[in-house]
């Protein structure tokens, strides 16, 4: 048979890589099994025992582990029928040289001005080692506007970022990743920065409904306290002492006597 079509080498982790492959455009048979081989770049030397694997023929892939991290590899896929080995194709790739961190989670808008925005986001859920910073990438359209690190303290978990500088009304595509020794994957989300001037109003209204409340609590106390208020007004004040008049002692006398 001719060789597979489509190979491609794609990285599981820093030690080991996922072949996969479609079949031959030219069987000439039935294909009995796929033979994946691999050898380190440049070695000049053909695939060990150890370094070759063979699966059905109705399969196209294969996962080839321990290899060694930061390394370039040729791996080399061929098919076979009844009548021997086809030809090979082949194909090179060199493994990370160390894990990387997942993306980080939870990336959220916490504030927005006309002119900046402020974003928060919580620690990648497999680190891969010890993150050093993150990259934040903030762009409009292609065009990349600013680039910040925001350096990671140890146990820290969630983080924030002010970017300013912005342009109203726009919208912005802002990525976040996290860094060991390698780049992590990245996490992009676009946020709007509010119109002119709209930053300013909203302080307004704030400051407005503030002073709502605060009219209205102090309505609610002067009903409360209106019979206390009414008698410290009508009440002559208490260093003031009415002297008894003749009228009076006459009031007094006409009292006395209804009463008997």
């Amino acid at each position: 048979p001719s060789a597979p079509t489509d190979l491609n080498i794609e990285a599981l982790n820093s030690t080991s890589v996922l072949v996969t492959w479609q079949a031959p455009e030219e069987e000439n048979g039935i294909i009995i099994n796929y033979t994946i081989r691999w050898k380190l770049a440049g070695s000049g030397n053909e695939a060990n025992e150890d370094q070759i694997i063979t699966t059905p023929g109705d399969s196209y892939e294969c996962e080839v582990p321990g290899l060694f991290e930061c390394q370039t590899y040729d791996f080399f896929v061929s098919a076979s029928t009844s009548r021997g080995e086809g030809a090979r194709n082949t194909k090179q790739r060199k493994l990370r040289c160390a894990e990387a961190p997942s993306a980080p989670q939870n990336l959220t808008l916490l504030a927005a001005r006309s002119d900046a925005l402020v974003v928060q986001w919580d620690a990648p859920a497999t680190l891969n080692g010890v993150v050093g910073y993150y990259s934040v990438k903030i762009s409009r359209g292609t065009d990349v506007v600013t680039n910040k690190n925001i350096t990671a303290s140890d146990y820290q978990t969630r983080f924030d970022c002010t970017v300013d500088g912005l342009s109203a009304s726009t919208v912005y595509n802002i990525s976040v990743r996290a860094v060991t020794k390698e780049e992590g994957e990245s996490v992009v989300m676009p946020f709007n920065t509010l119109p002119e001037n709209e930053s300013g109003g909203v302080a307004g209204i704030v400051i407005g409904c503030l002073v709502g409340v605060a009219l209205v609590v102090g309505l609610v106390v002067v009903i409360y306290k209106r019979d206390d208020i009414r008698k410290k007004f009508l009440s002559p004040p208490s260093n003031f002492s009415q002297t008894p008049t003749g009228n009076d002692d006459v009031r007094t006398e006409l009292l006395d006597t209804v009463r008997q």
